[in-house]
């Protein structure tokens, strides 16, 4: 209900870290996938941004189900962080696309595969048994984050340095240096 409640923005990023408790099998994929994939992510982009981005992905995500939610008049909530980790999956996947995985241990599959894979369950709205899923929501993260990659946006540049988690560091003392003054060039020839 954020347009009739806007004071309750917070919500679409805690909806992130809130998880079904019946299904303790969901948190659990999702975190086995955000380490599989979010390493090398990680490792491309540096702590801060990946930080950055991943908070992002889920605010992003959560913004288009409340917006979808309020189309169709559907009272279901939704958490879970599944459009943060697909959208960084999507990134592993556009910058590692030949990477392969053994799918159920057996059937060797590209990273592009795997990804192609979960993108048509969501738009096909396959879900696991369960009466109702927020497929919007993992399309959401996998629309952002294709966005993110192709653009080259650096979500960094766009906070003001006070906002920006650089200004956590100290920075470091101001020195200046007088330069000695050099002896003319004819002092130094040796006659």
């Amino acid at each position: 209900d954020l347009f009739r409640k806007p004071w309750n923005a917070w919500q679409l990023l805690t909806a992130g870290f809130v998880h079904e408790p019946s299904n303790i099998t969901h948190i659990g994929w999702n975190m086995f996938e955000l380490w599989l994939f979010g390493r090398d992510v990680e490792g491309i982009y540096g702590r801060k941004e990946f930080l950055r981005l991943y908070l992002s992905l889920i605010v992003l995500s959560s913004l288009v189900w409340v917006i979808a939610a309020t189309v169709v008049h559907h009272s279901e909530p939704t958490y879970g962080a599944s459009g943060a980790i697909v959208g960084v999956m999507i990134l592993y996947v556009l910058h590692f696309p030949t990477r392969t995985f053994m799918l159920f241990f057996v059937l060797p599959v590209p990273a592009w595969l795997l990804g192609s894979i979960c993108i048509v369950q969501n738009v096909l709205g396959l879900s696991s048994g369960r009466e109702y899923v927020a497929h919007e929501v993992p399309l959401a993260g996998a629309a952002f984050a294709y966005l993110y990659y192709t653009t080259g946006w650096h979500l960094g540049r766009w906070l003001p340095r006070r906002l920006s988690l650089g200004a956590l560091k100290p920075r470091p003392k101001l020195r200046v240096h007088e330069p000695q003054p050099e002896e003319s060039l004819s002092d130094q020839v040796e006659d």
